[in-house]
């Protein structure tokens, strides 16, 4: 018995593990760093309905955000570094890069519908820490928008947010849309109901064969558990009556009346 429920135990974790693996890291290549390829897509930030340079504001009106990432400008302390995201003040003009190209990582979080996420860093530090960003692309109805979204507590991180219909896909670059880019929750839920009967049929072969070499068991009582499976019919019989009991002892309320 117990050997056929580790199996089917270990084998609900590697699924679950599979499946958590839908999150992929994209590759930039050629140094193009507005376009990346995974296995089976190609994704390239002209081509999703934003005319670089755009810019946002936070909802106080106190920075305005310019955001660059397949040209990268001269913004704030940066010694001549490019910056891909630039803060202003609206006030004073001062400005502060808060993401650049070191460090770097383009990550895939969903295929259907498709979401990914930008991480820049290395932007200007302000005493020990140091500015960056994270620019999530939805896909979404409607055109393409380029918002602000927060500042993480605690930190000099600033999150943004690029939704619209266009954000996809580049077809023009042999990538297919989100349709065809592997959506595997069909696929999971097919492995996971074969692993729960595999785990079903290793539960009884293996617990049937520890009963009859280690118990000496025969005939049906080799089967592991033999009177626990045999009562289950009128288990389920009672926990549904159970359950379903406070519905007849209304009715009969009602009646009485």
């Amino acid at each position: 018995m117990a050997p056929g429920l580790l199996v089917l135990l270990l084998g609900v974790e590697c699924i679950c593990h599979w499946a958590a693996a839908d999150v992929v890291q994209c590759q930039v290549a050629d140094d193009d760093f507005c376009k990346c390829s995974s296995s089976n897509l190609t994704l390239d930030l002209r081509r999703m309905g934003l005319s670089f340079p755009v810019s946002t504001k936070d909802a106080a009106d106190k920075y305005e955000y310019s955001y660059t990432p397949c040209q990268p400008v001269v913004c704030g302390d940066s010694g001549g570094a490019a910056s891909v995201l630039c803060q202003v003040r609206t006030d004073t003009k001062a400005a502060y890069s808060v993401g650049r190209y070191n460090p770097f990582n383009w990550t895939i979080t969903s295929f259907n519908p498709l979401a990914f996420e930008i991480v820049y860093g290395g932007g200007d530090k302000a005493g020990s820490d140091t500015r960056s960003s994270v620019v999530l692309f939805e896909a979404a109805s409607g055109s393409t928008q380029f918002t602000y979204e927060r500042e993480a507590t605690g930190s000099l991180t600033y999150y943004f947010d690029v939704t619209g219909s266009r954000v996809s896909p580049d077809r023009g670059g042999g990538g297919g849309g989100p349709s065809s880019s592997g959506d595997i929750s069909g696929p999971i839920g097919l492995a996971i109901i074969f692993l729960a009967l595999g785990g079903l049929v290793a539960y009884f072969v293996v617990g049937g064969i520890f009963m009859y070499t280690q118990r000496g068991a025969r005939g049906v009582e080799v089967i592991p558990n033999y009177t626990f499976w045999k009562d289950l019919p009128f288990l389920l019989k009672d926990g549904f009556l159970f359950t379903i009991s406070p519905c007849y002892k209304g009715r009969d309320g009602y009646h009485g009346l």
